[in-house]
């Protein structure tokens, strides 16, 4: 299959040490590597290699595809800490942050992890984010169809990247992260309640006033008291209820990017699986 020269020299470079970096100075903010074992035409290569530099330099963050036979070829068994030596060895990244996202496969494991690096990736590709632009391909995926799920990748990340241009990154909201708090609970509850309560009560006065219609009002408080006295032989405590107040703690996070995002001490942030 005829390959565009620039993914005939960096898939070489690759298979010879990941230590070498392979970037050409006409493609600084972009790399596309796929095994051409894999059924994918040089017309699909080409169009998905411009789209995703399109939206590299569009959004000022590199967009990636790694894909390898095997990550243990290079002594490494953690898809995680593979894509983050592929994006550091390769030198991947837009910008002088090395700003990107890159789809990284191991092909004889079926692991894939979608890996950012630098503020902007990180505000754009959420935990969430990643898993949204990860429900997009694992379909294709899981039915082989390499280009389909390549494309959709490339085209969910462009979407994530437009909407945090537009200053709301795709991310769980608030409500959906958070379990409801116990007095947010009885607030909602509390109205609903009380009228119950009310209803239920006036029904049951309603009952005793009509039982109590021959009953005469006593004149002396002796006469509410048995003969003897009251005696009392067994004093009980009942347990009815508790009520327990929570206060949200804001973490202080030292990264500047958008809630929602976890990274590590290394700079990356990760979402990755099976396919």
């Amino acid at each position: 299959m005829k390959k565009k020269l620039f993914s005939i020299f960096a898939i070489a470079i690759l298979l010879v040490s990941l230590a070498l970096p392979a970037m050409a100075e006409e493609t600084e903010y972009f790399v596309y590597l796929i095994d051409s074992d894999y059924g994918v035409s040089d017309e699909e290569v080409d169009r998905m290699d411009a789209a995703a530099k399109e939206i590299s330099d569009r959004y000022n963050c590199g967009v990636y595809i790694a894909v390898f036979d095997d990550m243990a070829d290079y002594d490494c068994y953690d898809i995680e800490e593979f894509s983050e030596m592929v994006y550091t060895n390769w030198e991947l990244g837009y910008g002088s942050e090395s700003t990107g996202v890159a789809l990284v496969m191991s092909m004889s494991e079926r692991d894939y992890d979608i890996v950012a690096y630098g503020n902007g990736a990180h505000y754009a590709f959420t935990d969430y984010g990643k898993e949204v632009v990860a429900d997009r391909f694992l379909d294709n995926f899981r039915n082989d169809d390499w280009a389909g799920g390549f494309a959709d990748y490339i085209t969910a990340c462009g979407e994530l990247l437009e909407a945090a241009e537009n200053g709301t990154p795709v991310d769980v909201s608030m409500e959906e992260a958070e379990p409801l708090m116990l007095a947010d609970k009885l607030l909602t509850g509390l109205g609903v309640g009380i009228v119950l309560g009310v209803i239920v009560a006036l029904i049951y006065c309603s009952i005793l006033k009509a039982q109590m219609k021959t009953a005469v009002a006593a004149t002396q408080a002796h006469a509410y008291i048995p003969r003897g006295g009251i005696v009392m032989t067994r004093e009980t405590d009942h347990y009815t209820y508790s009520t327990e107040s929570r206060v949200a703690i804001n973490r202080d996070d030292d990264n500047d990017h958008g809630g929602g995002t976890t990274v590590n001490s290394d700079g990356f942030s990760h979402s990755s699986g099976k396919f």
